[in-house]
């Protein structure tokens, strides 16, 4: 990431086919759940965002398109008594994952109502290293000239980045448009998202620096950000508490169906689990790395339904779940540390539910299993966690 606050002249961003061939395995990774995805090929893809980049570069860029969707969040005035540190700085990383996408051109629907909800995801995203990111809000508030700032800006919308922070924002637009124009926007805008990381943001920083008054919204924000993380200053780090190496916790869904509990094997880590679902989660089922050999796991359910194996990259764990739920598992869905959402599986009735696994200074506990109740369906869910080694 460069530092240098020299103004640099107005620069084209260049989007190869390297660019455009890791924005489609990106896009097929984030949203590998999707049925609609696998029909279309790579080909068809690559063919259409060279088509679309074709017309975004012939248009000037426009940092402004999405700046409405602020309108969602509170931003303005006197801030809320509840809003944390974490909060608030998720807010002004929800204002540059904005100014970002209005720069490769990445236009939200007017129907879309996520800006509340994205910009506390964002900001439960930033409590998980808030050291890191108040570093980042300090950088951009001690930034000597406008270039300097510009560049920090863009070390956040990178940072936003290679955090997963902007396939929430991409997926929740599913709905608004045809799913091949999903596919071509999405992947156009990683695409060149890819290519301004790769190019230390000398593009945006160009145009951020001709342009400054359409982004002083962001200087406003990290303002509150400041006054609001003053009043929290960082805590002495804890001693890690003595936690168990697993632990049982949560309890969603009803009380039909027979009860169940994953019987983890020890030093084991989860490697995939088996979905199948339809209008409810029919059947959940987990596959263990051992060290060995692959252990599967009892399945819990039916085998109806549409299915999915959820494959979990080297290193990749699963930290939060969300879904729906009543008499049932209506829906769920699985959060990692490399993947901002995989999912969700099954119906869209039902009330919301999530969980996330324990974690404090020194200790992150990972999804190892599951237990609850199933007969034709998953009745009930709680999850197995194990510490992380």
């Amino acid at each position: 990431m460069s530092n240098t606050s020299k103004n640099p002249e107005p620069v084209k961003l260049v989007v190869t086919n390297d660019h455009i061939k890791e924005a489609i395995a990106t896009f097929r990774k984030y949203f590998s759940y999707h049925p609609e995805l696998a029909k279309v090929s790579d080909a068809e893809i690559e063919k259409a965002v060279i088509e679309r980049l074709a017309g975004i570069q012939a248009v000037p860029r426009d940092l402004t398109i999405n700046l409405w969707a602020r309108q969602g969040v509170a931003l303005e005035g006197g801030l809320p008594a509840e809003l944390d540190c974490p909060i608030a700085i998720g807010k002004v990383v929800f204002d540059v994952i904005l100014l970002v996408l209005g720069f490769v051109n990445l236009r939200l629907p007017p129907s879309w109502g996520g800006a509340e909800a994205a910009a506390k995801g964002i900001g439960a995203v930033v409590a998980r290293d808030l050291p890191l990111w108040r570093e980042l809000a300090d950088n951009l508030q001690k930034a000597p000239d406008t270039a300097a700032k510009a560049y920090a800006i863009f070390a956040i919308g990178s940072k936003a980045w290679t955090a997963g922070m902007f396939g929430s924002i991409i997926s929740s637009i599913a709905s608004s448009m045809s799913t091949f124009d999903w596919i071509i926007s999405g992947v156009t805008a990683i695409a060149q998202i890819i290519a301004l990381v790769a190019s230390s943001g000398v593009a945006l920083v160009a145009q951020m620096v001709m342009q400054v008054t359409l982004w002083l919204f962001i200087l406003e924000a990290l303002t509150d950000a400041v006054e609001v993380c003053s009043r929290q200053p960082p805590a002495p780090p804890p001693t890690p508490p003595d936690w168990p190496e697993e632990r049982h916790a949560g309890k969603f869904g009803g009380n039909g169906g027979n009860p169940f509990i994953d019987p983890v094997p020890d030093d084991a880590t989860l490697l995939a689990v088996r979905v199948r679902y339809g209008e409810y989660v029919n059947l959940i089922q987990c596959i263990w790395n051992t060290g060995v050999a692959p252990a599967v796991g009892p399945a819990h359910g039916s085998e109806t339904g549409d299915e999915y194996y959820i494959e979990l990259l080297p290193d990749e764990f699963i930290f939060y779940v969300t879904g729906k739920c009543e008499r049932y598992i209506n829906q769920i869905a699985f959060h990692t540390n490399k993947r901002d959402t995989i999912g969700p599986f099954g119906g869209d009735d039902g009330v919301d539910f999530h969980f996330e696994a324990p974690h404090a200074t020194g200790i992150q506990y990972q999804v190892a299993g599951f237990y609850g109740r199933a007969g034709d369906w998953v009745d009930q869910i709680g999850f197995i966690f194990r510490k992380r080694r």
